[in-house]
């Protein structure tokens, strides 16, 4: 029995209007048994490789976004450092200034000796997922200070930032005597 559209569409219509006819219901029943869908197989196979491809692109924009955050504070830390530098060579103030690194932030001072809680800091907090995490300046020290009328610094080297949950993912920042600082 080969059903023409037209005659499903009056057996469908018969069916939601009266129930109780049999002969119609069975009709309907062959027709869709004949229809032809897609297997359990054929959609688990779509829902895995949808799994898959969400899996590759949602792991490289975690790791696209982490570069993103990493370059950021690097970034904020050469600002920090190209601001304290002018500012000093500008005599804003009067006075010298410098940068100093921990951990979580960097702090821009004024004067030649850092002090927690003073004022005229500046501080920069960095993006929980970073870290300063080497400090390698002359001295041993985690202050940058800048000389007035050139700019320079006796507390030349180099600062590491790097991701929290990924230490081979990191940027150094090079500190030159001349106080001109660049990402190596």
């Amino acid at each position: 029995y080969r059903a023409v559209p037209h005659d499903i569409h009056r057996h469908c219509r018969r069916i939601l209007c009266c129930f109780h006819d049999f002969p119609d219901l069975l009709a309907l029943k062959r027709y869709m048994m004949h229809m032809r869908g897609f297997t359990i197989m054929e959609i688990i196979a779509v829902i895995a490789i949808t799994v898959l491809i969400m899996g590759i692109v949602i792991v490289s924009f975690r790791s696209l976004n982490e570069r993103s955050i990493l370059d950021g504070a690097v970034n904020e830390s050469l600002s920090a450092l190209s601001d304290a530098r002018s500012s000093t060579l500008a005599s804003v103030g009067g006075t010298q200034y410098g940068v100093h690194f921990e951990s979580g932030s960097v702090t821009i001072f004024t004067g030649a000796t850092y002090s927690a809680g003073a004022p005229a800091n500046r501080e920069i907090i960095l993006s929980p997922l970073v870290e300063v995490s080497a400090i390698a300046l002359v001295g041993g020290g985690v202050n940058v200070v800048f000389e007035r009328l050139t700019g320079a610094t006796s507390e030349s080297g180099t600062i590491t930032v790097q991701l929290v949950d990924d230490p081979a993912s990191s940027r150094t920042i090079v500190i030159e005597s001349t106080g001109i600082s660049s990402e190596q």
